[in-house]
């Protein structure tokens, strides 16, 4: 609808359309919303405990994934030791070996997704170009550190939920000092 209308008001947008930015964008656009759509779900969520990656290990299983993670392990140890005191923190079921395959994965999937879908839009009329190639890459990488930004986000909605129940636990001793009758005694008894 929004195309048509488009056309129909700017004969001009039809090549913008059939072009590469055409298809890229509203690609772009559908992934931003999903994006949003589980930060927010994960916001709703956040004291719930479930197993959210259960093919990870499965793959982790793997002789030769395991080989390699193990040769990562072991040249980022200190990275490793950080990661896992930060996965805890923030409540996450991950260790960093998971981590890791979590941010391969998305680095891979972006990678794949960015050439499948210039390829399609340019439908192989012409050669890829190195600037395309380079904004796949850049694409990718940013794939790569989306786990790492949403381990930081949790963890900072962890401190503002943290945050948020010490400030209600005072405004509720706040109201019960003023209480005729009410011992230090008694406020401690009603907040346990």
């Amino acid at each position: 609808v929004i195309k048509s209308t488009a056309i129909g008001t700017l004969p001009e947008l039809q090549t913008f359309y059939d072009g590469v930015l055409g298809v890229v964008l509203p690609m772009l656009y559908l992934a931003g919303t999903i994006l949003v759509y589980s930060i927010i779900v994960e916001m709703q969520e956040l004291d719930a405990k479930k197993n959210l990656h259960p093919w990870l290990r499965k793959i982790e299983k793997n002789r030769i994934v395991s080989a390699i993670l193990d040769c990562w392990e072991k040249n980022h140890f200190r990275k490793a030791v950080r990661q896992k005191k930060s996965l805890r923190r923030a409540g996450e079921q991950l260790t960093p070996r998971l981590l890791f395959m979590e941010k391969v994965f998305y680095l891979s999937a972006a990678i794949l997704l960015g050439f499948t879908v210039l390829l399609w839009a340019k439908r192989m009329q012409t050669p890829l170009l190195a600037y395309e190639v380079a904004i796949i890459i850049l694409c990718g990488l940013f794939a790569f550190c989306i786990p790492d930004m949403r381990l930081r986000y949790r963890k900072s909605l962890m401190q503002m939920n943290m945050l948020s129940e010490v400030t209600q636990f005072q405004s509720i001793i706040m109201m019960q000092m003023f209480i005729p009758d009410i011992t230090v005694l008694r406020i401690l008894t009603t907040m346990e």
